[in-house]
């Protein structure tokens, strides 16, 4: 599976971001943008990964992030 580690960005800098696609796309032949629900900042792109090796990650990373407190975006 495709994997990568990402910040989730809340839904009103979502729509945000969203109403400026739209606002481009006419001018942005051949460029594809996500859906806005997918829309996030990727921290680190990390390619095809199996499962444990995706759950090894996803296990580091909570161990990671309960050091650290939320941030704002």
């Amino acid at each position: 599976m495709r994997c990568f580690i990402a910040i989730k960005i809340p839904s009103s800098i979502k729509e945000s971001i969203a109403k400026l696609i739209n606002a481009i796309t006419t001018n942005a032949s051949g460029i594809k943008f996500v859906p806005s629900e997918n829309i996030h900042i990727t921290m680190k792109f990390l390619g095809e990964v199996d499962e444990k090796k995706a759950q090894d990650v996803i296990a580091s990373l909570k161990v990671l992030s309960a050091s650290h407190s939320p941030f704002p975006l």
